[in-house]
């Protein structure tokens, strides 16, 4: 029997030391993170606000992980082919993505999409947003947000808004706020920002969502009048423009974001790591000042709250699109 209980205590202590060796090895290779180099995918062209925001990121992370960072380029069928190879990619934190909005945009809008992009992504950070800003030309009779809708009322069907093209985020604030007020207004797509500012001022179009980046210059010169934010708290940049929430309009909140995520199942010890030299760049002043230079609104998220407001982004889009029967191919 004593020869017996030896030996189960031996056993035990076998066990004890190769949990505890595990344990080590695991926290050698979370402290090793990252031992060769990281790419940052930009599912678009160079020159965008995701493609600055990767590489404003990017040299100063090289940096802090000892590690090259380098930002590619992955244009292509609306952000979905670069979004779909950041997906499939191993779980390991050396394939990230400077993502946005389209990607919660594109969970409803494609029936095909190769990735899921609830199962298949997991959102570290959010950097910046930008709010879309309504706006009519300045010589409109239409003061507010209040009197656009209640003129969409009084004449059904015979309002029209523009935008930059069917399923983008200025589109479906559009539709967002039809359903919100319930009224008929005309969507008018256009090939790009200039046509359809052009067709607003001409007199084509009543009124159109736009990024308040690319609107503000056109409201300082009073070319245009800005009647309210989609942001839940005003925008820094107009802080005299209500929001669509104070207008009445609280669902009409379509902000867009920019982020980093990775594939799904990347370890949480490496998700933490990335998270916090991120924070660590944000909290520069100089990188928030590159931000707001280009007309993007600093906001930091961590991953727990990103993933929450990521899964709630998906849903929010998926009524407008829904609603409007809009489909990309």
């Amino acid at each position: 029997m004593r020869a017996q209980s030896t030996a189960i205590r031996l056993s035990v202590a076998a066990l004890c030391v190769g949990l505890l060796s595990g344990l080590g090895a695991d926290t050698a290779k979370a402290a090793d993170y990252p031992s060769k180099l990281v790419r940052i995918i930009v599912a678009g062209a160079p020159g965008g606000s995701p493609d600055f925001l990767a590489r404003l990121f990017a040299t100063q992370l090289t940096e802090a992980f000892g590690q090259q960072v380098i930002v590619e380029n992955r244009p292509g069928a609306g952000g979905n082919i670069g979004t779909e190879q950041v997906a499939k990619s191993a779980p390991d934190g050396y394939t990230l993505m400077l993502g946005s909005s389209f990607i919660t945009v594109s969970a409803s809008l494609y029936k095909n999409l190769g990735y899921d992009a609830r199962k298949d992504l997991t959102p570290i950070a959010q950097l910046a947003s930008v709010s879309n800003v309504l706006v009519v030309k300045a010589s409109s009779p239409i003061t507010s947000a209040k009197g656009l809708v209640a003129q969409a009322k009084a004449e059904s069907g015979k309002l029209n808004f523009g935008s930059v093209g069917v399923g983008t985020t200025l589109h479906l604030n559009g539709e967002l706020l039809k359903i919100a007020t319930n009224t008929q207004m005309v969507h008018v797509p256009f090939k790009g920002w200039a046509e359809a500012m052009n067709a607003m001022l001409n007199g084509e179009t009543h009124f159109m969502f736009d990024s308040t980046a690319a609107s503000i210059g056109n409201i300082r010169e009073k070319k245009t009048r800005a009647l309210a934010v989609t942001s839940l708290q005003r925008d820094p940049a107009l802080p005299d423009v209500p929001t669509m929430a104070e207008e009445g309009f609280p669902t009409v909140d379509g902000t867009a974001w920019f982020g980093i995520l990775a594939p799904r199942g990347v370890p949480a010890d490496v998700v933490q790591r990335v998270e916090t030299e991120l924070r660590k760049i944000y909290d520069k002043p100089e990188t928030r000042a590159a931000m707001e230079k280009i007309g993007l609104k600093p906001d930091f998220m961590p991953s727990q709250q990103f993933s929450t407001y990521f899964a709630a982004d998906i849903e929010k889009w998926a009524v407008p699109i829904r609603a409007a029967n809009i489909v990309a191919e």
